[in-house]
């Protein structure tokens, strides 16, 4: 008799946890544990990482349907409401990691524990990444900061 869907999930998540934090181990959708970046044994399809999970994410929300999912009607967020949904997700349910951040200037998400920069001080923009802190935007906010 083969195991439940549950408990592989709280088998596979012990098993993650032993690995420790840091051991670039996620689930795959089909709930087994498998390095980020490689193919998963059982469905065959690459496990993404936290980035590419949440752009998926983004994606999804605006209604953008990845390919092998069927819905009979897409969600059809706007840009706006899909990070919001996003940071919530991460801020007070923390069902996603709180390191990737949407730019405020261009709009794309980076993974801020590699890259980006966060000014959080003024009126906006805040969250900056790698391509838009050689911008003047993020230029004259460091100035603005050095006045305060």
């Amino acid at each position: 008799m083969g195991l439940g869907g549950g408990v592989r999930k709280n088998l596979a998540a012990a098993m993650a946890q032993q690995w420790g934090k840091g051991s670039n181990m996620d689930y795959c959708i089909c709930g087994s544990v498998t390095p980020v970046g490689e193919v998963c044994q059982y469905c065959k399809l690459v496990v993404p990482d936290s980035l590419e999970k949440i752009e998926m994410l983004s994606d999804f929300l605006q209604g953008h349907i990845p390919s092998g999912i069927i819905m009979s009607e897409p969600i059809s967020c706007t840009e706006k409401q899909a990070a919001d949904i996003i940071w919530f997700l991460q801020t007070s349910l923390f069902v996603l990691p709180d390191n990737i951040q949407k730019c405020d200037v261009c709009g794309s998400f980076y993974d801020e524990d590699s890259s980006g920069d966060c000014l959080d001080y003024g009126d906006p923009p805040y969250m900056f990444c790698d391509g838009c802190m050689d911008g003047e935007e993020y230029a004259e906010k460091q100035a603005a900061g050095k006045g305060e």
